[in-house]
């Protein structure tokens, strides 16, 4: 299971501070990290670059050491996770994405207040960041706590949207494997490895779909069926 955590906090907090120190502890205990980040401001890109993604869908930049991909559109958060790869999804921003475990940076105590709304597993001082100590804890915390649901508001399990399935779980009320799409076992999609969660109705609209359709096909039995094709 992914383990995932939101980092929020004010500007000037530590945010990014605290994300590459725990990044990089995890990194060195052999995990996989893939950071999210929404920024609040345009992305720059020299001249050169900002003309050419103006005429193309996709611009692929790649180098001895590193690849970027351009895309010039606004990628929604569900989007952004099934670009995922590795064990551990940190993001920092798309503060209405209410889908995993917050851990709140600040720098001043009445800050707190804005953050304590159920949904928080641990509290870090600026001032605590460089602390090997503290970071060693926190990424005890991630590793344990962290977890990401479906992200679909679906309301399978309940609740109007996934915070209040969230705060149950941290409540210790519920458990992860009571966010419905994430447990549908009638049929998977997943895209570049990851599985992409599914409510009932989507899933049993796909098997009815595709297994309407392969009924007629000459030869076909029943089964597992597997099908593989580029998204574009």
């Amino acid at each position: 299971m992914i383990k995932a955590v939101q980092v929020v906090g004010y500007k000037g907090s530590g945010k990014s501070t605290f994300i590459k120190k725990i990044s990089a502890k995890l990194k060195e205990m052999g995990f996989k990290v893939t950071i999210v980040k929404h920024a609040c401001h345009e992305l720059l890109l020299n001249e050169k670059d900002r003309k050419m993604i103006e005429q193309c869908e996709r611009y692929i930049v790649t180098s001895n050491n590193h690849s970027l991909i351009y895309i010039p559109t606004e990628l929604k958060f569900l989007q952004t996770v099934s670009l995922m790869t590795g064990d551990v999804l940190i993001v920092e921003g798309f503060k209405n994405s209410n889908y995993m475990p917050q851990i709140v940076c600040y720098e001043k105590e009445e800050d707190l207040e804005t953050f304590k709304n159920g949904t928080s597993i641990a509290f870090v001082d600026k001032k605590e960041i460089e602390n090997e100590n503290k970071i060693l804890e926190l990424v005890d915390i991630v590793l344990n706590k962290g977890f990401l649901l479906a992200g679909l508001d679906c309301g399978d399990c309940g609740h109007n949207n996934c915070a209040g399935l969230l705060k149950e779980i941290l409540e210790g009320k519920k458990e992860v494997k009571n966010c419905i799409p994430l447990n549908s076992q009638i049929a998977t999609v997943k895209i570049n490895g990851n599985q992409l969660p599914l409510s009932p109705f989507v899933a049993k609209l796909l098997v009815e779909t595709y297994g309407g359709f392969l009924k007629g096909l000459k030869g076909v039995s029943e089964g597992t069926v597997e099908i593989k094709f580029d998204l574009k």
